[in-house]
Order: structure tokens, then sequence, then C-alpha cells
């Protein structure tokens, strides 16, 4: 009698919409801009650190290219001759000896970097963390080795270093400016006169040091011994940035001051923001004659010492996307440093910003050839010709727009940081007024609109309104998360993308939620979109694709650069849009996820010591075939070939047989190979094999064999056995095994009949005085 014994089953259904290696994304040529932390000069080469890595300029910002460390955020420079380092927080410092082609990375990965400076030989690096991440660093060996040199120091956040002659200077967040005369051996504090013990940044312009603090500006005349204020005409706060130009002085604020200029050693300043769009400034640079300022979005460049100021960022394409926004074939994103245009699926950009008074754009919304844009701070715009010129709709005093959604003639704003909250205009904008109801104050980031159904997304979970936004009631039942991103809708299936915890399906319009983020491996969700049959989400982890309605994910981003935080998604006719975290735009084109083969299964199924895989397909495009492999010492290995069935609109049902040979756990998946080559993965189904303590002889394989045969067998527990093999009149041929078996072992050998006739054989297993016998076939 056949013994077949099942060990372990574990069955997972899977679909082979997996990461197809040949579907693409591409960066499209823009929108330029971006954010810049840093300037670096070397020679007549510009370098700006961003956080989408190092880009270079050789013609003084006219034209920009990324040369390294992309995807990673480079917080500050230093030069010392040929040596350029560039440090990133939480990612260490590195070093490029040739105007940033390559980089070596040279330590301290652990620390919150925040600035770099060169005296002499001596390399200093700051963090603004705690005692393990803050602190200042020395090293004498351009990197190779660092020390941490804080002694005396009362505070290891520090923001700004700074150097005049051999004496350096430390500002801190907390504690004021501290002075080391010995190289960092020592430190001591250094604010006699200082009003405000939040420092940022350091200049020095001949003998004179000044100091960029929270509430102003402060001089030293005596190498920092005592300070006097030195902010007449200065408006804003925050005052990160200095810079100086022979014996003028610059100070940029990042809240909204713009840059200012003194030509007097800080007595007075002047505002010189003529041309500057934004006035939140992120850097100052120094190239020359040439000063450069970075603001959210847009870098600037003024030759006259601020008098006027004109954008140079073409290449520069570290631009954050907020939103995205698809009118026919007209492509629209919303960035820091505003609207931009592509009429050519992101070929090219053009800045549509005229009458845009507020550029930080969180949302996009279209409505008929009515294109709607959210900001921060300054309410909703409207343009009517393709972003050739926008006016202010309604009250600009609301805050944060992180949403637009339409209902027939209903437009509604979601408010975000600082409000919070639903505003409902029946005109086109013209009119507002808060509709909150039970969502009250909280943030509300997303809409989706089905009939006469409204749901907001909100920091709180889900909300319906089925009456315009008269009232609102919370669906958050099956919720496990309620810190809501986005919503969208796929048929009558409503989804919702949470910042912590994946996507949720609900299919009776919220009443209830499931978990739908079987293979979502990034759970942090901050967009979804969809297209067909086609369901996208972006994450903190690239862009993923399900086909099935959120049953199962699968990862959808090569190509997209190492920076995977997608903030925003658009859907054309052709192509999906990825807006991303300081990488700009990326498009895909949307036949890359029509896929070959449709798999309805696939399972694994432990049997002794073998697994039998079993799959079935729906459709088969092209389909050469599928490569079975397996998990081994965690590389994924091939272990067999099944052939395809082409070109089928009808099911087919496939199988494999591995024979691993002893307990474990086992994983497997399949490459669908095309004719042409192109492939792509399933998801991986396990397989766990353990050992039963009873008596077991399994069935010899192969069967029937010719020559060589394998027999398995377990025992309950320790003791001796032996597996005899005799021919069909009751002669034994051989003994496999007459030895101490173990028992939650499978036992394992080999009887190979080369030498003996064809025929029926018996195997014979003998323990505890119980006897156990298979028959097996040798065919020669």
């Amino acid at each position: 009698m056949k013994r077949l014994f099942l060990f372990f089953l574990l069955v997972i259904i899977t679909s082979i919409t997996a990461h197809s290696l040949h579907a693409q994304w591409m960066q499209t040529n823009g929108p330029y801009g971006g954010i810049v932390n840093s300037f670096a000069v070397i020679g007549s080469n510009l370098l700006a650190g961003s956080p989408g890595g190092v880009f270079l300029s050789t013609n003084n910002g006219t034209s920009w290219a990324n040369v390294g460390l992309a995807g990673i955020s480079v917080q500050t420079f230093a030069v010392s001759g040929t040596n350029l380092y560039a440090a990133a927080p939480y990612h260490g410092v590195y070093l490029s000896t040739n105007n940033g082609t390559s980089w070596t990375n040279t330590g301290l990965s652990s620390v919150d970097i925040t600035s770099l400076l060169v005296v002499g030989s001596d390399l200093f690096a700051a963090g603004s963390g705690s005692s393990v991440d803050g602190g200042v660093y020395l090293s004498t060996d351009d990197g190779t080795s660092w020390t941490a040199v804080n002694s005396g120091m009362t505070s290891t956040r520090i923001y700004g270093l700074g150097a005049l002659g051999s004496d350096i200077f430390a500002a801190t967040d907390d504690a004021g400016v501290f002075l080391s005369t010995n190289s960092g051996t020592s430190w001591s504090s250094a604010n006699s006169g200082l009003g405000n013990t939040q420092d940022y940044s350091f200049a020095v312009c001949g003998t004179n040091l000044f100091v960029g603090t929270q509430g102003g500006v402060y001089l030293s005349t005596n190498s920092g011994s005592s300070w006097t204020g030195a902010s007449s005409g200065l408006s804003g706060t925050y005052f990160k940035y200095l810079a100086v130009i022979g014996s003028d002085l610059f100070a940029g604020s990042q809240a909204g001051g713009g840059v200012y200029l003194s030509t007097n050693s800080g007595s007075t300043w002047t505002a010189v923001n003529s041309g500057l769009s934004n006035t939140d400034i992120q850097s100052l640079g120094v190239n020359g004659t040439n000063l450069f300022a970075s603001t959210p979005g847009i870098v600037y460049l003024s030759t006259n010492n601020g008098t006027s100021w004109a954008a140079v960022d073409s290449g520069l394409t570290n631009t954050t996307i907020c939103s995205l926004g698809i009118l026919g074939t007209n492509v629209f994103a919303g960035t820091g440093g505003g609207a931009f245009l592509s009429t050519n699926n992101g070929d090219s950009w053009s800045a549509v910003n005229s009458g845009l008074t507020i550029p930080v754009i969180y949302s996009i919304g279209i409505s008929g050839t009515n294109v709607y844009a959210g900001t921060i701070n300054g309410g909703v715009f409207l343009s009517t010709n393709n972003g050739t010129s926008w006016t202010s709709v309604g009250n600009n005093s609301y805050s944060d727009i992180r949403a637009l959604a339409f209902s027939g003639t209903d437009l509604f704003a979601g408010i975000g940081y600082y409000a919070g909250g639903v505003y409902l205009s029946t005109n086109s904008g013209s009119n507002w007024a808060q509709i909150d109801g039970s969502i009250g104050g909280n943030y509300t980031y997303a809409f989706a609109v089905s009939g006469s159904n409204i749901f907001a997304g909100t920091g709180t979970g889900v909300f319906l309104s089925t009456n315009s936004g008269a009232s609102w009631s919370a669906v958050n039942t099956g919720l496990t998360s309620t810190d809501v991103r986005a919503l969208a809708l796929c048929g009558t299936n409503l989804f919702a993308g949470t910042s912590n915890n994946g996507v949720f399906l609900s299919t009776n319009s919220g009443t209830s939620w499931t978990a739908a983020s079987s293979g979502l491996t990034n759970t942090s969700v901050t967009s979804l979109a969809v297209s067909g049959t086609n369901f996208f989400a972006g994450t903190y982890g690239g862009v993923f694709v399900s086909t099935n309605s959120g049953t199962s994910w699968t990862v959808a981003s090569s190509g997209l650069s190492t920076n995977l935080i997608v903030w925003s998604l658009g859907v054309s006719s052709t192509n999906l849009f990825a807006g991303t975290n300081s990488n700009g735009v990326y498009r895909i084109a949307l036949t890359d996820f029509t896929f070959p083969v449709e798999l309805n299964s696939f399972t694994g199924l432990a049997g002794g010591t073998t697994v039998a895989l079993q799959w079935t397909t729906a459709t088969e495009i092209n389909n050469y075939g599928f490569d079975i492999e397996r998990d081994l010492n965690n590389s994924w290995t091939k272990i067999g070939f099944v052939a395809g069935n082409g070109s089928s609109n009808v099911p087919h049902s496939y199988s494999y047989t591995d024979n691993v040979g002893s307990v474990g756990t086992y994983s497997y998946r399949l490459k669908q190979i095309d004719h042409d080559g192109a492939f792509v993965y399933s998801q991986a189904v396990q397989v766990k094999i353990a050992v039963p303590k009873v008596l077991t002889l399994s069935q010899n394989y192969p069967e029937p064999f010719n020559s060589s045969t394998t027999i398995q067998f377990t025992v309950p527990n320790n003791g001796r056995a032996t597996l005899r093999v005799y021919n069909a009149i009751g002669q034994e041929v051989a003994t496999l095994f007459n030895d101490e078996a173990a028992a939650s072992v499978v036992h394992q050998v080999q009887f190979n009949g080369s030498n003996l006739a064809s025929g029926i054989y018996l195997s014979r297993l003998e323990f505890g005085g119980k006897i156990q016998a298979e028959k097996m076939l040798l065919l020669k």
C-alpha cells in the first residue's frame, strides 16, 4: 500500500503581475528649480548640495547636471585645495577629488551633520543631535578618521561652524556661541552681549565676525569676546545664512524676510529682493562677484549685489513635486517654486506663474477647462487658460490646502496643517464657507467623489457626506490606521491610503474596511491613482501596482532614483506620472503595465521531502514558459523550467515537483518569460516540511526506476532500524541501512540495481518489532 505522508501544507494564492524588469520609469526634463541646501566653489566650478544629491554648473548657474550622491540629501560643503567635502545627515561625510565625478564616504554616518569647516589641515564636522549624533568632530587625515572634540561645550546641537584666523567658532541651537583657540581640544562660551542663544551661521568680513541668529545678526570685533547687535533694518527671523562679497555683507532669512544687504559692517541693512518670487531663503552662495540664493523650488542669481535677481535652475531637476494634474495632453506640476506645465509628456516644462503670488502649491484640481491651485498660506488660485495667468479666488487666509475635489458645481478644499477642516465653494471659488461638521479642525488630505457621496480622508479617519458637505459622519470600521493621506475609487471599490499601515478597501461606501496591503512592502502611502483595472500606490518606498483590486501588490519602481518618496501620481491617456521628493517628475507608459500572463494561483504542497508546485493561468500572451526558482541561502536559483502555451485566452494548469530531500522551510517563485526575452516574477510561496514522530516508509522515487532510486523513512523514536531490499522470490539482494536511527529526521538512502535484472522488488523497514514494506519496479 502506498503511504504518502503529508508533513505540512502552506498555500498562497498570488499574482504574476510582479515588477517587470522591462518596465522602466524615465525622469522627465524638469520641472527645473528645486531646493539647494548649500553652495561650493572650486575654480570655475559651482556646486550645489540638494535633497537630491550634488549638482554641478560650469557656466555660473546657467545650467546644472547631477554629478553624484543622487537621492542623498547633501546639507553642506567644505573645500580644501582640490578636495571637495560634502556632508549628508546620517549618511556621513563624502570626499571627491574630481569635482564631484566620484565620491568616497569617509565616516560619521551616524551623525546629524549640519556644518563642515576646513582650517589649515584640520577638517571639522558638526552635528545638531544628542551626544550620540551631535557635537563637533575633528579629522586630521582628510576624513579617514574622526574624533569627537566637545570638551567644555554645554550643547551638542551645533548648526554652524566658522573661523577667524586660528580661532574656531561653533553656533548652537540652545546655548549660544562657543570658541576654541586650540583646534577644538577645548571650548569656552563666547556669548557676552549676544542677545539670542539660537545661532546658525558665521561670516567674516575683514577682522569683523558676524553670527546669524534666530532674532537677527550680531557683530564681534574682538574674536567673540563680546558681541553687539547689528540688525538695524532687518525684518524677519531665522537668519541662517550669511555671505560676503568684498566689503558687502548679505543675510538671508528662512522665515520669509528674503535677502538683506549691509555695506557698513551691519550698522544698517536694506532688503534686496527684486525678482525673488519667494523670500523664504534656503541658502546663500558666492562665486566671485556673483551671489546665489536658493528658495523652495527656484535658485536665483544676482550679479549686482542683490539689486535684481534672475532664476538660474535649468537642469536642476531635484524639485519636490507636491501635486500633479492632467488636462487632456497638458500635465501640470505643483512645486515649492510655483506651477509648471508640460504639453509633451514631460519632455520639456515651462513655468506658468503669472498672477500666482503664492508659489508653494500643495494641490491641483481640474474641472472642465478650469485649473485650480491650492497653496500654502495663500488660498486657491484659478486659471482658465492652461496656466497662462492665475487669479486669486476667495478668501486667501485659508492655510495649507492639501486637496481639491469637485462634485457637480461644488468645489471642496481640504485644509492641512495650521487650520484643518473642509471648505466649500458653489461659485468656482468666488466665495467659500467652512463646512467641517463632525470633521472639526482635523487635517484633511484627500477627497473621493462617488455620485452624491463625498469622502474626506483626514488625520482621524474617513468621513462621508451625502448632502454636499452639510453634515459628515465617520466611516472607519475596520481601519487600523486613521491617518488617511489618499483616497481613490476604482469602480465601486473605495481605497484609502494611510501614513503607516498601507491600503484599505471598502466595497460598501465606507461602512466597513479590510486591509488590502499584501505585497506592499512600504506601508507609508502618500498617493493613489487608477487606470482601467490597474491600481497604483505612491509610497515612501516607490510605486506599487495592483491588478486585482488590492488583493496583492507588486513593486513597480524600476528606473526611479534611489530617493523613492512619491508624493503624487497622475494618469493621462498614455502615461503614469510620479511626482517625487527632490527628484522631479518621472513617467512610465501605461502599456508597461499590460502583463503577458494573468496568474490565478500559485501554491506549494509538501509531501515527504518533496514539494509539489502548482499554478494556473487565466490568459497568456506570448508566453515562452516559466523558470522555477528556489531561495538558496538568500539567493534565488533556477531549479527547473516548464514550457508555456504561447498565446491563449483559456485557463491552463502547470506543475513542478522539487525533491528537496530534507526538512526545512522553502521559498519558491516563478519567472515568467516572453518569447522576446522579457520577464516578470511572481510573488514567492513558502512551504514548510516538518517530520512527524511516526514509523513511515515512503514510496521510492523515481518509480519505476532504471538502476537507481531513492528511499526515505522516519522512526517514532531513537533506536536501531534496518532497511533491506528483497527480490520477487524473497531473497535479500541489499542491506541499505542497519544502524541507530534518530527520530524527527527523514532518513534518505540510495538503492542501485544496476547489477540486477528487471522486475519487482520489495523494500522492507524493521523497527521496534514493527515492519513496513513498499513494492518497487526496476525497468531497464
